[in-house]
């Protein structure tokens, strides 16, 4: 009789033996945070392929223009499994807190590159949720997500916002697929005026405009563009604009998951002759 300590790797060599036996292999399910890696080049409108891994199993990610850094490696990571959005909207959109993503894509800069416009990430999903919803976050940690949508069979799309992105070498976005987990997702983002005029300058003409969004409880936080034309502030839903000098600019407003919302402002300040 065979020792014991010899037995044993026998035994192990004769269940693996059997498994593969008979002409059907088990599929061995795709642990959490599985990577494949892949490669592509930053040129404008370029399309490039995201690794497939487990039940992802094909996807592109489309590129923005290219402004700055043609040609310019890039490293496309893809991952499956349980990773956390970590409530994934840091503004406090109410229906993706303590979501799951199921994929995520990232696309790392290997040489300096600048892009504008937006990324879009497609990826065919076997048997994922038929609703979900996503993430993109940016260069600097930035976070942004989208509403609810519903897969057409196993295609899911997600898009960034449109903006500028200068990636040092080493620096990455990436876009983070959920399922939707409840239906209480944060609205559009409406304002009381589309639009603000003014004929003077200075504090004593601030007008002020309101801003809502459904199922959301979170701050807004808002900015302008030109603040050589307007400045302002927010308390709560309540915007204060106040003109600083002639010309027109834009103030922008971001809630919860709904992309950023922009009022316009025009100054004309009458001259007195």
């Amino acid at each position: 009789m065979l020792p014991l300590r010899l037995l044993v790797p026998l035994l192990g060599a004769a269940l693996f033996l059997g498994a593969c036996g008979g002409g059907s292999v088990a599929t061995t399910p795709i642990a959490s945070n599985t990577v494949a890696s892949g490669s592509g080049t930053a040129t404008s409108s370029a399309q490039v392929a995201v690794p497939p891994i487990g039940a992802l199993s094909a996807g592109l990610v489309t590129l923005p223009a290219v402004t700055s850094g043609s040609g310019a490696s890039l490293s496309v990571r893809t991952s499956i499994g349980a990773s956390s959005t970590q409530s994934a909207d840091r503004r406090g959109a109410q229906s993706i807190a303590n979501s799951t993503s199921f994929a995520q894509v990232t696309i790392t800069a290997n040489q300096a590159v600048t892009f504008t416009g937006a990324f879009t990430a497609a990826i065919t999903y076997v048997g994922g949720p038929g609703t979900y919803f996503g993430t993109f976050q940016d260069q600097n940690g930035n976070l942004s997500s989208t509403p609810s949508m519903t897969a057409t069979g196993s295609a899911y799309s997600l898009t960034s916002p449109s903006g500028t992105y200068t990636l040092a070498a080493g620096q990455s976005v990436s876009f983070s697929f959920s399922a939707s987990q409840t239906a209480n997702a944060a609205g559009p983002l409406v304002f009381g005026a589309a639009a603000l005029s003014f004929t003077t300058t200075g504090a004593a003409a601030a007008q002020t405009d309101t801003v809502t969004e459904t199922n959301y409880t979170g701050a807004f936080t808002v900015s302008s563009e030109n603040a050589a034309v307007a400045t302002t502030s927010i308390s709560g839903g309540t915007i204060t604009v106040t003109p600083v000098g002639p010309g027109t600019t834009s103030i922008d407003v971001a809630g919860g998951a709904s992309a950023k919302i922009s009022i316009t402002v025009t100054t004309s300040p009458v001259t007195i002759q």
